[in-house]
């Protein structure tokens, strides 16, 4: 999309690394398929961060060989003789007509004092300063290079602190958190760039060269929230949904068909099902029972995602609570989202119907119904089809 809107103009794909799925038994697949992706834009370069190390040192070297860019880190390191795991920087080229183009990348991590990671023969690798690294390596990178980049895991104020402590920087492009910039986060001359994280935004950076290379660059940057107007690439979203497959199959294998459950109290409301709440309250049954909601976990079966902890609490009952839906083999009954996903579990309503119970109302959609999965919701437009 991005090449068709400016057909003349070189476009450099870099990203500030921490992408590595850490702790789930699908990340190998997830992992593997995130580095594909990066392979077919063609990433310039990215950025060495704490996750890709989570699995160990040579779960990272196996990840780097099927990456056909460069990983860069300036401050991650071993601590025995210092020497960097990856390249601290590259020198990436572009042609703009007649002029090449150098674009010095470089990556710094956050300061932790608390990583370490041991390699297989006994190397420990640790987190070193990086002002310090960037205040010698930027002044080296930026005799090489016609613009100095750098990719971080630090904090905006971090990074409004590396901006001052290494002059020379054009750009600092950020992920930390969720934290997104804005326009006016700029240190020393040097603009801040955050997009957030888990892929939801897209940072957009139009350097500007002055002719001949006389003055400083022209920077211009905005964060593209990728909603459905943004069209998808065939190709990556073939790969998509080829990995979320994958993982989806892992998760259905893995997953338990009887869970034990801790004994829980009387006096505690648990959920009851919207069977039971349908033998009282007959209109509302039948209004739940044609709406969307009454198949809400269809729609999951449908596109191999059943097994997704990342979409099932939104499309079942009480997820994640100790009396709520586990998976669609152990809990087939809180399957779809029914009475009690927005009005509670309602085991003591049913005991006393006194008991004053239940009130839902916008509150109780937008916890699912959010920008990122329903970016078009509008509560007062959509609760007349659930009315009851």
């Amino acid at each position: 999309m991005f090449q068709q809107a400016y057909p003349a103009s070189p476009i450099v794909w870099v990203d500030a690394g921490n992408f590595a799925a850490v702790g789930i038994a699908s990340a190998q697949v997830r992992n593997d398929g995130i580095i594909e992706g990066l392979n077919l834009m063609g990433y310039a370069a990215v950025m060495l961060g704490e996750r890709e190390l989570a699995g160990g040192y040579e779960a990272f070297q196996a990840m780097r060989k099927k990456a056909t860019f460069p990983f860069v880190s300036a401050n991650i390191h071993f601590e025995d003789d210092g020497a960097t795991l990856v390249e601290p920087w590259v020198i990436h080229k572009v042609q703009h007509g007649k002029r090449e183009i150098r674009i010095g990348i470089i990556g710094l991590n956050r300061y932790n004092t608390a990583f370490l990671k041991a390699t297989a023969d006994g190397r420990n690798i640790v987190i070193g300063s990086p002002a310090k690294v960037a205040r010698k390596l930027v002044k080296e990178v930026r005799d090489k290079a016609d613009l100095v980049v750098a990719l971080t895991s630090l904090s905006i104020s971090q990074a409004r602190q590396l901006a001052r402590a290494a002059p020379g920087l054009v750009l600092i492009i950020g992920a930390s958190g969720g934290v997104l910039s804005k326009t006016q986060d700029v240190a020393a001359g040097v603009p801040i760039v955050f997009p957030g994280n888990q892929g939801k935004y897209l940072a957009e950076v139009r350097v500007t060269l002055p002719p001949g290379g006389e003055g400083p660059a022209i920077v211009r940057r905005r964060n593209h929230y990728l909603n459905r107007d943004y069209p998808q690439d065939p190709e990556l979203q073939m790969l998509t949904q080829e990995v979320l497959g994958a993982e989806n199959d892992i998760n259905r294998n893995l997953a338990a068909e009887h869970v034990e459950r801790a004994p829980i109290p009387a006096t505690v409301a648990t959920y009851a099902g919207s069977e039971t709440c349908g033998a009282c309250h007959q209109d509302a049954m039948i209004s739940w029972q044609v709406s969307r909601h009454a198949k809400a976990f269809d729609i999951l079966v449908a596109k191999n995602q059943d097994f997704n902890e990342e979409c099932v609490g939104c499309h079942t009952v009480g997820f994640g609570r100790r009396d709520g839906f586990v998976n669609a083999k152990a809990t087939p009954e809180l399957i779809h989202v029914q009475c009690e996903s927005c009005h509670g579990p309602g085991s003591l309503h049913v005991k006393d119907s006194s008991l004053r119970y239940g009130a839902a109302g916008a509150r109780s959609c937008l916890g699912c119904h959010d920008p990122e999965n329903s970016p078009d919701f509008d509560f007062y437009i959509s609760w007349p089809s659930i009315r009851h």
